[in-house]
C-alpha cells in the first residue's frame, strides 16, 4: 500500500475523548482525529462566481470590484473563484479583470483563485469548464474560437502551457458528455450550484424541472463514477442575478490559506461540496483521507478488509442523517447523535462481500434537518492485475 496515503503510526485511527476543531468548535460524540489534526484548517469558498464582465445576468451581477469587495465583506469568504465567461470578455477586458483579481488577492485573508469560464462551441455537448491557474493568470482560450472550440482542444492547449492548471466541469447534468472526461485537467467536479444537485437521478435538492431544462441521460455525478471518472466534489454558486454564498459552497483542508494552498488542495481532492452553509466534514477509509487513490494488485487487495470507513460532521443545524456511499449504494446510514444535534460521527467496518476483485469508491453525504447537504470527495480503491500497486 502506498506509503503516501497511510495515516501516521502515532496517530489513532479513532479517539473518544472529546476534541474540537480549529476554530474551537466542540465535538463530543467519538470523532475522526485527522480531522483536528494540528497544521491543516477547512477553508470555505464559492469556486464559480460571476460579475457584469458575463453579458447574462448583467446587471444584477455587480462589476467586477464591487462583487470582491462583498464577497470579502458580506459572505467573508476565506477564498473566490471568479469565472466570469471567457467568450464575453474581450483581450483588453480580460487584461483588466486579471489585474483587479489580482490586486485583490491577499494571502492569509482573502484569496482570489486566477480563473475564467470557458464554453465550446458545440456547447451543449462538449459542455463548461471552470480553468483555474495555480501560480498567476494564463492566456484566456474562448469556446468560439480555434483550436479551443472543443474540450479536447481546450485540454491540448492547457498542457501545451507546461504550468499547474485544471478545468473542472460543471452543470454536468444539463451540459456535456462524460464521454470528454479528462483525468488530468478535471480533478474535481462541480455536484452542486444554483442549477440544483447533479449527483443521481430523483437526488434531494436537485433543480426542478422548469420547461425548458432537462437532464440528460447518463450525465449525473454517479454516471461519470461509474465509468471510471476518478473526480472529486466541489460546490460553487454559478449564480446570475443573484449574490455569491446563497447557493454552492466548497470547504478545502489545507494547510495556510494561499492561492497555492488552496489549489492544490482542490487538485488533490482534499475537498468538498455543500449547498452553502459551511459544515464541517471529515471523511477516510483505512485512515486514507477524502480525494485519496490507492492503486493495488491482488495480492494487496483482501488484506484491506474489513475496511474501516471515518466520518465526522460539524454542521450549522440539527443534523439528520449520515449516509456512507460505496459504489453509487448507501451501506450505511447514521442518524443517532450522542451529542448536540449538529455533530455526528461514524465508525463503520465494511466487510469483504461478494466479488471484490474490482475497484470501489467511497464517499459521506450528509443531511440536515433543514434540507442543506455536504458531500465529501470519494477515496478510491482500484485493482490492479499487476504484481506492482
Amino acid at each position: 500500500m502506498p506509503a503516501a496515503f497511510s495515516r501516521p503510526p502515532d496517530v489513532p485511527n479513532w479517539s473518544n475523548p472529546a476534541l474540537e476543531d480549529h476554530k474551537g468548535n466542540r465535538l463530543s460524540v467519538v470523532g475522526s482525529a485527522d480531522f483536528f489534526a494540528k497544521g491543516t484548517k477547512t477553508f470555505f469558498g464559492d469556486l464559480h462566481v460571476h460579475t457584469n464582465y458575463s453579458r447574462c445576468g448583467r446587471p444584477n451581477n455587480l462589476d467586477l470590484p464591487d462583487k470582491l469587495a462583498w464577497v470579502r465583506r458580506e459572505t467573508k469568504h476565506d477564498f473566490v473563484a471568479v469565472a466570469d465567461h471567457a467568450e464575453h470578455m474581450s483581450d483588453a477586458d480580460y487584461a483588466e479583470y486579471c489585474r483587479v483579481i489580482d490586486s485583490a488577492d491577499s494571502p492569509g485573508a482573502f484569496v482570489t483563485l486566477p480563473a475564467y469560464e470557458w464554453a465550446g462551441r458545440a456547447h451543449p455537448t462538449t459542455g463548461h469548464r471552470n480553468v483555474m491557474f495555480r501560480d498567476g493568470f494564463g492566456p484566456i482560450f474562448r469556446g468560439t474560437e480555434p483550436p479551443t472550440m472543443s474540450s479536447r482542444g481546450l485540454g491540448e492547449a492547457l498542457r501545451r502551457l507546461n504550468v499547474p492548471a485544471i478545468a473542472p466541469r460543471h452543470h454536468t447534468t444539463y451540459h456535456g458528455s462524460w464521454d470528454s472526461f479528462a483525468p488530468d485537467l478535471e480533478p474535481v467536479v462541480e455536484i452542486y450550484s444554483s442549477w440544483g444537485n447533479s449527483e443521481h437521478e430523483g437526488c434531494a435538492a436537485r433543480r426542478p424541472e422548469d420547461g425548458n431544462k432537462f437532464p440528460l441521460p447518463g450525465n449525473w455525478v454517479q454516471d461519470g463514477l461509474t465509468r471510471g471518472c476518478v473526480t472529486g466534489f466541489v460546490g460553487g454558486g454559478d449564480a446570475h442575478n443573484i449574490m455569491p454564498g446563497t447557493c454552492g459552497l466548497t470547504g478545502v483542508i489545507a494547510e495556510s490559506l494561499t492561492r497555492g494552498a488552496v489549489w492544490d488542495a482542490i487538485r488533490a481532492r482534499r475537498c468538498y461540496a455543500t449547498t452553502g452553509p459551511r459544515i464541517l466534514l471529515d471523511f477516510s477509509v483505512n485512515g486514507h483521507p477524502m480525494g485519496s487513490v490507492l492503486r493495488l494488485n491482488k495480492e494487496q487487495w483482501p488484506g484491506l478488509y474489513p475496511l474501516k470507513i471515518a466520518c465526522g460532521v460539524i454542521g450549522t443545524g440539527p443534523l439528520q442523517k449520515l449516509e456512507l456511499i460505496e459504489n453509487n449504494r448507501v451501506i450505511f446510514t447514521q442518524t443517532l447523535r450522542r451529542g448536540p444535534s449538529n455533530e455526528m460521527a461514524c465508525a463503520f467496518n465494511q466487510p469483504a462481500s461478494g466479488h471484490i476483485y474490482y475497484g470501489r469508491y467511497y464517499y459521506a453525504r450528509v443531511t440536515q434537518s433543514d434540507g442543506e447537504m455536504a458531500w465529501s470527495s470519494p477515496v478510491w480503491f482500484l485493482f490492479s492485475d499487476g504484481n506492482e500497486a
